[in-house]
């Protein structure tokens, strides 16, 4: 054999192990790399990272449109770099690809004791993006979030796709952000809740933006109610969505999963029981189990499920439904199940991915230069 094909045939036997180790490793749930379990579990502060400390991104940064302005605010960093802030240096653009916290030109500087800017050089209906960055001694800060404002804003549309779900003695209620914020942030909803469509009345105020769900609790089971909601800027309340109506209803209750067998991030046999609903079960039609990879069906007279569970990359998210003979669908709690050797499976998925890759150009590429070695 030709010393040059022994050379390949080694290369090829050394991708094949690198490709296959890295599946295997995420089949038992290591990490990428040793740097990824060195990592701590608290977040990476700014006095960790190396080089001259920096200041961190100034607290509570917030734009506010008005009809020919937009007025700024921020607080002090919650760390200053181990040097005084001396300035604040304002950023203005129209998309944050723009924005570069080492070297973009500000165009705004005010002092290290102003935490406010009023800027008249704008044009209404026009969008802005702003950053505000600390600077210190040894340099700038880091750049933080932007805000967005439009001078004269309004309040937002309504939120869209409004969807309600029945459980036991409860309503979840989910939905999607107003398609026009109205040229600043939404600040938080309002939810309302009536006996007829035409007697809603405010049953929450929630500023949780970024969760668009809310769940009615302690309800009489078998009530129907209707359900809407509005967002809210700093403008004020925009106008209410779509009404939905539904009830709470007798639901499964005490979902419980046993695995069996989960290996290497692919499927696994589960073990899945529950307690029928406390009344009304005589009107069940069936049972759907969700979240093992399809829709599982269930007659009523059973409590009981085992079989394979697709995907999950070593876990999943299942809950249950009661699906009674008028059409209504009640749902259990969710119940989160994971293997014994999956918990890094999620971290790793980039690495699996470049080990099939190198395998597969291992297979394709190895043999195509040793056939080409061998012709005259």
């Amino acid at each position: 054999m030709r010393k040059d094909n022994v050379v390949l045939i080694v290369v090829a036997f050394v991708l094949l192990v690198f490709s296959m180790t890295s599946i295997c490793l995420i089949g038992m749930g290591y990490p990428a790399s040793p740097l990824e379990d060195a990592m701590p579990t608290q977040a990476l502060g700014v006095m960790d990272i190396p080089g001259p400390p920096r200041p961190s991104v100034p607290e509570n940064f917030t734009a506010i449109p008005g009809p020919d302005y937009v007025d700024l605010f921020w607080e002090d960093p919650y760390y200053d770099g181990g040097s005084p802030i001396t300035n604040y240096y304002i950023y203005k653009m129209f998309i944050t690809n723009d924005f570069d916290e080492d070297t973009s030109a500000p165009n705004f500087v005010v002092d290290g004791v102003t935490y406010h800017y009023y800027d008249t050089e704008v044009t209404p209906g026009t969008r802005y993006i702003y950053f505000v960055q600390a600077v210190n001694a040894n340099g700038r800060g880091y750049g933080g979030v932007p805000e967005m404002a439009v001078p004269g804003a309004t309040v937002p549309s309504s939120p869209h796709d409004l969807r309600a779900e029945s459980g036991g003695h409860q309503v979840n209620l989910t939905w999607l952000w107003p398609e026009s914020q109205g040229g600043t942030r939404i600040l938080g909803y309002h939810v309302y809740r009536g006996a007829s469509p035409s007697n809603l009345t405010l049953l929450t105020y929630d500023s949780s933006t970024g969760f668009e769900r809310h769940t009615d609790t302690n309800l009489p089971n078998g009530q129907e109610f209707y359900y809407s909601v509005t967002a809210y800027n700093y403008f004020g309340e925009g106008p209410r969505s779509a009404i939905v109506l539904a009830k709470a209803f007798w639901a499964p209750r005490n979902l419980s999963v046993s695995p069996e067998g989960i290996e290497n991030c692919g499927p696994a046999m589960l073990n899945l029981s529950w307690d029928r609903p406390a009344e009304n079960y005589s009107e069940l039609s069936f049972y759907r189990i969700y979240g093992l990879g399809g829709v599982e069906i269930v007659d009523s007279e059973n409590t009981t499920w085992n079989g394979i569970a697709e995907g999950g990359w070593g876990g999943w998210y299942i809950r249950i439904s009661a699906v009674y003979k008028d059409g209504t669908e009640t749902f259990s709690d969710y119940v989160s199940v994971y293997g014994p050797f999956c918990e890094g499976c999620a971290s790793c998925l980039e690495v699996e991915i470049i080990g099939i890759a190198v395998f597969i150009m291992g297979l394709v590429v190895i043999p195509i230069l040793i056939a080409s070695r061998k012709r005259p």
